[in-house]
């Protein structure tokens, strides 16, 4: 032994024993593969990845869910729509076909009084179009005359008219929309028609086309007992009438002075209150108080117009403070429920080797309704292993009063193959994906 060498100590500790194992199980493997057993390893490779656990995360939907409250009256029937909104759903839907959101009494057809003269006054238009203007000039005659005698003695509505007195078309339809003139509505409906049989006979084709089918035009007046309707069709004729821009602005009026005739009032004594701007009153022994309304209400800053009838009260007065007390019941029950927004997470994927993803919903979607609202939602996915962040994974399924809307889903994060180490080591996972 040289004098200045010192012994080699032979290696040993924790760290060297440690090594030592490693390249023994690396040799154990690589003599595995060569000795037959690289079906193993083959299989662990190829075999699919367990699929992500999904966790619903969406926060719970705030919306009513009590069933809706509106003073009604105790007396006759009507009916209360709002355009632009599903009667069966209560939904916002601007292509819903119109519907009631309320409805009391009966649905069969019953005398409606003046209301009547909503629908002369719509045939007229038909016949002979304002288009915003005042439309032609008519000259009144003798049989006007008549027609105005008659009416005051059968105790009608009326307006004076002289033979040879010259009115627009507007202003002749503003003394059968406004004072609500009974001799009025039969002279223009002889003018617009040539005969009040034709115009009478030609009401029942109109009826059917607009959707009225249990209405029925016994004179242009609605004095008679057999000129009827129902509260449902009613929704209908003040629809028809809102929408045209002409007859809206007439039948908002509440007073009108005519040249050749003087100042009338209107019998509406609801006009500019609660947003009521229409429609028509109708008063008779047989249809009672009645009236055909129109207002509106603005929701989540969007206007609505409802329309509404309510026929059979057994005065004006009665009839018009139970109106007031139904709008405000009725206008409570609108609501504007967030279903779920762009960014916000619904669910979360979580994988067995520790990686997550959270679902994010796409769009924003929100909807308006009318009473109660009954929510349900399901995250519905296909089978997630690995995934791109951004990447496109399944939707976010909402339900709201049987209607359904599907909100695209995206992932907020990647996940990754694990790897092979890991394969490798978690065979009872790599069985349980297979």
């Amino acid at each position: 032994m040289s004098p200045t060498s010192s012994p080699r100590r032979s290696r040993s500790g924790p760290a060297n024993s440690r090594r030592r194992l490693l390249i023994a199980t690396v040799v154990l493997l690589v003599l595995a593969v060569l000795g037959g057993g690289g079906w193993y390893v083959g299989s662990a490779a190829l075999a699919p990845l367990p699929a992500a656990a999904i966790t619903t995360t969406a926060p719970q939907i705030e919306a009513p869910t009590d069933d809706a409250e509106v003073e009604l009256p105790d007396y006759g029937a009507g009916a209360v729509a709002a355009l632009g909104y599903d009667g069966a759903t209560g939904l916002q839907d601007p292509d819903a076909a119109l519907a009631p959101l309320v409805s009391f009494g009966s649905a069969d057809a019953v005398p409606i009084g003046s209301i009547a003269k909503v629908v002369t006054a719509l045939m007229i238009v038909d016949a002979e179009p304002l288009d915003g203007g005042d439309g032609e000039m008519i000259t009144f005659t003798s049989e006007d005359v008549g027609y105005y005698e008659e009416t005051i003695a059968a105790g009608g509505s009326n307006a004076p008219v002289s033979a040879g007195l010259e009115l627009t078309e507007r202003e002749a339809l503003t003394l059968v929309l406004v004072p609500s003139a009974n001799n009025y509505s039969k002279s223009l409906a002889i003018w617009a028609y040539g005969s009040y049989d034709e115009f009478l006979e030609r009401s029942r084709t109109w009826l059917d086309e607009h959707g009225m089918p249990n209405t029925v035009m016994a004179d242009s007046s609605g004095l008679s007992s057999e000129t009827v309707s129902t509260p449902e069709d009613l929704l209908r004729l003040g629809q028809l009438l809102v929408a045209d821009p002409d007859l809206s602005e007439i039948v908002a009026l509440e007073s009108a002075t005519i040249d050749g005739v003087g100042t009338v009032d209107g019998t509406n004594a609801l006009l500019g209150r609660d947003g009521i701007d229409g429609i028509k009153t109708g008063t008779t022994t047989q249809a009672g108080s009645c009236l055909l309304f129109s207002f509106d209400q603005e929701v989540d800053g969007q206007l609505v117009t409802m329309v509404g009838a309510i026929i059979g009260a057994p005065s004006h007065g009665v009839l018009n403070d139970d109106l007031l007390e139904l709008i405000p019941s009725f206008n409570d029950e609108f609501s504007t429920v967030e279903l779920t927004h762009s960014g916000q997470s619904v669910a979360t994927a979580r994988t067995v080797w520790g990686q997550d993803t959270e679902l994010l919903s796409t769009e924003d979607l929100t909807v308006r309704a009318w009473g109660p609202v009954e929510v349900e939602t399901e995250v519905v996915t296909p089978e997630i292993q690995t995934v791109e962040a951004g990447a496109s994974l399944g939707e976010y399924v909402v339900s709201v009063n049987g209607q359904v809307d599907e909100v695209p889903l995206r992932s907020a994060a990647t996940i990754d193959d694990p790897g092979m180490g890991w394969r490798l080591t978690n065979p009872e996972e790599i069985r349980g994906g297979s």
